[in-house]
C-alpha cells in the first residue's frame, strides 16, 4: 500500500514538472543572473516583456539595516547631547539673574516685587524688581547671557512721597548748580566728563520738587539721573545698557 502511495506521489511530481516546462517554452519564458561588479541583477523574460530584480547577498541585508539603524541612533543621540550642553551653558535661570542684580545694586539681600521671564525685541529677558535701604530697583537682564541690559533706581520718597513732603519742597531753593548735579551723577556712575561723549542737563520739577534731569553717555551705555535741586540727592537713576 506504501509503495503504491509513494509511486502516485512520484507520478504527480513528473507530471508537474513537464507541464511546467511545456507552458515555460510555449509562453517564451527564459531567466539569467546577470553579474555587474559586487552587485547582481535576476532577469527575466516572459510573454516578450523583460524584467530585473537586484540581488542582495543572503545576510548581507540585514547588517546594513542594523548600521544604518545604529548610525542614525548615533546621530540622534549627539544631536540631543550638543543641544543639551548649549542651553546649560547659555542660560540662566532667574534665580542667577537676581543674584546678577542684586550684587550690581551692592546688596545681598532685599524685597523683590518682581522676578519674571518676558521679551524684548524677540530675545528672552528676565524683569526683576526689589526694594532695600529706601530705594526701588529695576533690572532688565538678557536671560541667555546674564548681561544687564537696563537698570532703574528710585527712591520711596519719590514714589510714595506724601503730600505734605511734596509742599514742602517747593518751598525750598535751589541749593545745588546745575554743574554740582551734573558731577554728582557722574560721580555715582564713576566717570568725568572727560570720559563722556555728551553729556546735558536742565532744569525740571518731579512731583513737586525742583530737580535737574541730567543725561550722558559713556562707552556706548545712556545713563539719566534726576538730581534734587535742593538737596543735591540722587532720586532716580536710569541707565540703558542696550
Amino acid at each position: 500500500m506504501k509503495f503504491f502511495r509513494n509511486l502516485f506521489v512520484i507520478c504527480a511530481a513528473a507530471a508537474l514538472i513537464l507541464a511546467s516546462v511545456h507552458m515555460c517554452i510555449a509562453d517564451n519564458f527564459n531567466m539569467r543572473v546577470v553579474e555587474d561588479g559586487s552587485s547582481a541583477k535576476l532577469m527575466l523574460t516572459y510573454k516578450q516583456k523583460q524584467y530585473e530584480i537586484v540581488l542582495t547577498p543572503v545576510g548581507q541585508q540585514n547588517t546594513t539595516a542594523q548600521t544604518n539603524t545604529a548610525n542614525t541612533a548615533n546621530a540622534n543621540t549627539g544631536t540631543s547631547a550638543n543641544a543639551g550642553t548649549s542651553a546649560v551653558q547659555t542660560s540662566v535661570t532667574l534665580e542667577q539673574a537676581k543674584s546678577i542684580a542684586l550684587n550690581d545694586a551692592g546688596l545681598t539681600q532685599a524685597d523683590f516685587t518682581k522676578a519674571k521671564q518676558d521679551y524684548d525685541d524677540g530675545r528672552m529677558i528676565y524683569e526683576i524688581e526689589f526694594r532695600s535701604n529706601g530705594k526701588e530697583y529695576d533690572y532688565d537682564i538678557e536671560a541667555s547671557t546674564g548681561r544687564i541690559l537696563k537698570t532703574d533706581v528710585d527712591l520711596y520718597a519719590n514714589i510714595f512721597g506724601n503730600a505734605q513732603a511734596q509742599q514742602n519742597t517747593q518751598q525750598q531753593t535751589s541749593a545745588v548748580t546745575s554743574a554740582e548735579a551734573e558731577n554728582i551723577a557722574l560721580n555715582d556712575a564713576g566717570f568725568t566728563k572727560n570720559n563722556v561723549t555728551y553729556i546735558h542737563t536742565h532744569n525740571d520739577n518731579d512731583d513737586g520738587r525742583a530737580v535737574y534731569e541730567v543725561e550722558f553717555r559713556a562707552n556706548g551705555v545712556k545713563y539719566e539721573y534726576t538730581i534734587g535741586a535742593s538737596d543735591g540727592k540722587i532720586y532716580d537713576k536710569d541707565i540703558d545698557r542696550d
